[in-house]
């Protein structure tokens, strides 16, 4: 019955219409939503690196690079594969 009443809360619906099955269900689905993106929040690269970092003592100037090389990085494949683009006659499948 608790997780009914939550259900119902969460949905906006009637909880004397919603079956106990589908509001474990849908009880269970949000609690995995949750614990995901908390995981994925806590090894997130940019909070990660930056603590790693901060605590093996590297200056500011280098903890304040991360996000540029980061950025730069995400760019590097566009790089590799451009001069084959620009050879292609026709680039409409690639």
């Amino acid at each position: 019955m608790p997780a009914t009443s939550a259900f119902a809360r969460l949905t906006g619906s009637d909880p004397d219409t919603i079956p106990e099955d589908e509001a474990r269900n849908g009880m269970i689905h949000v609690a995995a939503l949750t614990l995901t993106k908390t995981a994925d929040a806590l090894i997130d690269p940019k909070l990660v690196l930056s603590w790693l970092m901060s605590a093996l003592g590297a200056p500011g100037a280098m903890i304040g690079a991360l996000v540029p090389l980061r950025e730069a990085g995400a760019l590097l494949p566009q790089l590799a594969l451009a001069r084959y683009v620009e050879a292609s006659p026709q680039r409409k499948r690639i």
